[in-house]
């Protein structure tokens, strides 16, 4: 019996998956809308109708289809607003626009919710100003939204009035129709800074089961800051410094916690610090809870955060005596 031994040779030609064409060309007209300067531009000038748009410098694309847009930092001077080829870009699932001066004072435009597939929007330092659209509350894949505003006298700022934080969040998390398509159940951070958002914190953020990073610095939050926020496992992260009206005092923190920072700086939180339970946040490094209205001791459990490396508590009505293990940890502290 003879046995022949057949080899087969099988060549595998990647095939390069190009961006579409009416992608390539509403990014072409979106970049003719801009004002930039081309000598300190690192993206958009890269941006040239002879090449492949996935490989352009900001893009990012999936089977030809461009899923991240990132122009953050390219000194844009040019208004994007609801009439933008941007809002084309219906598979777009990153949108980076930070550092830039595309909104020239006006409103966000309410055409972002028509980019359904968003879960990073990152609106920060860009202008804009005004009533955030409710249109936002479209993008319920949203994982990260960050909506910065430097604040500099005589800066516009964002706000949120009507609808305000409550009606939007909600316009997250309920719909008499079909609640779970609503719910923003990968929301990670939530990054909303130095804006007059006149509103008081909704309980909801405590639903959203991935919650990293809660910062809400300087945003005219009013009214008692929800209790079950605090004891979101996931949380690391939290700041609502800069809130003089938001009030509470702090829960009893569970054993195994997640937080990492939280930072309290000129909110109306008072009480004490939890002796009994602040020392079960093991793997806090930073804590920053200055002119507040905290009474009573210093916590002696606070000795057991070996991960500190700051902490202020000043400006508070603490006494007795100050902790022999604050004179003994390496952090930078701040007590008086």
């Amino acid at each position: 019996m003879t046995v022949k031994l057949i080899h087969l040779c099988i060549n595998v030609i990647p095939v390069h998956s190009q961006c579409l064409q009416d992608e390539k060309l509403a990014l072409l007209h979106f970049k003719q809308s801009l004002v930039f300067d081309p000598s300190t531009s690192s993206k958009l000038v890269s941006w040239n109708s002879s090449i492949d748009c996935c490989s352009w410098a900001g893009l990012s694309c999936s089977e030809g289809r461009v899923v991240g847009l990132d122009i953050s930092g390219e000194c844009i001077s040019g208004n994007i607003g609801n009439s933008s080829s941007l809002f084309n870009l219906q598979h777009l699932q990153s949108l980076n626009l930070a550092d830039n001066e595309v909104g020239h004072g006006s409103q966000i435009p309410s055409a972002i919710g028509k980019l359904t597939d968003l879960s990073y929007l990152n609106l920060s330092n860009t202008a804009y100003s005004g009533q955030i659209p409710i249109e936002i509350s479209h993008l319920t894949r949203l994982e990260i939204l960050d909506l910065t505003t430097p604040y500099f006298p005589g800066n516009p700022s964002l706000n949120l009035e009507s609808p305000n934080l409550n009606v939007l969040i909600r316009k997250f998390s309920e719909c008499p129709i079909n609640s779970s398509l609503l719910k923003l159940q990968s929301l990670s951070v939530v990054r909303i800074e130095n804006n007059n958002l006149s509103t008081q914190v909704p309980e909801f953020f405590s639903k959203f089961k991935n919650l990293t990073s809660l910062l809400l610095m300087n945003s005219g939050l009013y009214g008692t800051f929800p209790k079950k926020i605090f004891l979101v496992p996931t949380l690391q992260s939290i700041d609502l410094s800069g809130n003089p009206q938001l009030q509470r005092s702090l829960p009893e923190f569970p054993k195994s916690g997640s937080f990492q920072s939280l930072v309290l700086n000129g909110a109306n939180f008072s009480g004490q610090l939890l002796p009994n339970s602040i020392g079960n946040l093991k793997l806090l490094s930073n804590v920053d809870v200055s002119t507040c209205n905290f009474i009573g001791s210093i916590p002696r459990s606070m000795e057991d955060l070996t991960q500190l490396v700051y902490l202020d508590l000043s400006r508070n009505q603490f006494n007795g005596t100050i902790p022999s293990f604050c004179m003994a940890v390496d952090v930078l502290m701040y007590i008086s």
